[in-house]
């Protein structure tokens, strides 16, 4: 069994033992139109398939799986580059924690008003211009002065924020402001990387540094989350300090690993809206198809994409109406998913957060999250 490797919203890792108790015994192709993370089919041993049909209608997370499958090699390269540059501020800040730290204690004792630090902090950055430009890798020297600015920002910025939260709740450990200052300046990093992606189109950014940047992005993101704003840039800021020592390297390396390819030469990938996809690839009855879509919730937006109450609709529909596959929905249980299945021949299954199981009675709506089928359990 291989791991997923992507962060992704609403993953199903936790899911993954319920999931695999309500399986058909015997699959012949393996069939995932809303494919995600891929906790399911990641799962799986690859010889208890014939053949995997994958889909997500995300170009990005599209991408991403084709390049490992193809093992682009300008891929691995970029994704190597974001990975120096991140381990070399790693290194900046051990090396300038002393003087930010005596800087901070200026600051605190209201030596320094809060635009007077503005203007150490800025003295201190371009002071180390050189030392900081000379770390950049090529590939990624595209706006040093946009860097420098957020390299600014981000500190003044901690360090206000910090002195704020001590008047609050009292003087933080020693070791909490190591973190926190380094947090500063790897947040830096992180919103040049996530500039750089909102701007791909200005800097003629390729694919394949598209893609390393949306892995990066995906993997220190606050709560794996997705976020844009009007403009459609995507927002959501660093994960704060607990990610400073995210081994990234080891995300890296597994992408390239033979049991990794294996699975994924094995399937067929697809970036199709899920109707399409269905259309495209061959579907059998001994077919397992399994089915993780958008909850049917306020939240139902995810990689700038949509999925509403319609999309649901066409979904059931062509489950209940034209698939002649064996499926299996997961999904969160309200009363609108429930009466578009809630029709005879389909065994609906409830399930709260401890996992504890029971076939639903018409009428109990208390139970969190649902498995519906269109097979009998244990066949």
């Amino acid at each position: 069994m291989v791991k997923p490797f992507v962060k992704w919203p609403g993953g199903k890792t936790a899911e993954l033992e319920i999931i695999h108790q309500y399986m058909p015994r015997s699959i012949n192709n393996y069939i995932e139109p809303f494919l995600g993370g891929g906790a399911c089919f990641f799962s799986l041993d690859k010889d208890r398939y014939q053949q995997a049909f994958v889909n997500d209608f995300s170009d990005e997370l599209i991408s991403l799986y084709l390049f490992i499958k193809d093992r682009n090699e300008l891929f691995r390269s970029y994704l190597l580059d974001v990975w120096e540059l991140w381990c070399n501020f790693g290194t900046f800040s051990d090396r300038h924690y002393e003087v930010l730290r005596e800087l901070y204690g200026r600051y605190k004792s209201e030596e320094l008003t809060k635009e007077q630090l503005k203007e150490e902090v800025s003295e201190f950055v371009e002071g180390n211009f050189d030392d900081i430009l000379c770390v950049v890798p090529h590939s990624l020297n595209l706006n040093t002065d946009r860097l420098v600015r957020e390299l600014k920002t981000s500190i003044a910025s901690k360090m206000t924020n910090t002195k704020n939260n001590e008047v609050k709740k009292g003087d933080l450990p020693e070791e909490d402001y190591r973190k926190n200052f380094e947090a500063s300046i790897r947040a830096s990093i992180y919103t040049y990387y996530r500039y750089l992606y909102n701007q791909r189109e200005q800097y003629q950014i390729n694919r394949e540094m598209h893609i390393a940047l949306f892995f990066y992005l995906r993997e220190f993101c606050y709560s794996s989350m997705f976020r844009y704003n009007q403009s459609g840039g995507f927002n959501v800021p660093y994960g704060g300090a607990s990610y400073n020592s995210k081994a990234f390297i080891n995300k890296i390396e597994y992408l390239w690993t033979i049991e990794l390819h294996n699975v994924l030469q094995n399937a067929s990938i697809f970036n199709l809206d899920f109707e399409h996809f269905f259309e495209a690839i061959p579907l059998h009855k001994d077919d397992f198809i399994f089915l993780d879509p958008p909850y049917d919730s306020d939240f139902s937006t995810y990689a700038n994409h949509s999925f509403a109450s319609d999309d649901q609709v066409r979904l059931a529909d062509f489950l209940l109406n034209r698939c002649g596959s064996k499926f299996m929905v997961i999904i969160k249980n309200t009363d609108f998913i429930y009466q578009l299945y809630n029709q005879p021949g389909i065994n609906i299954i409830g399930f709260d957060k401890s996992y504890s199981v029971s076939f639903m009675d018409r009428n109990d709506k208390k139970v969190e999250h649902i498995i519906i089928t269109n097979y009998e359990v244990g066949h």
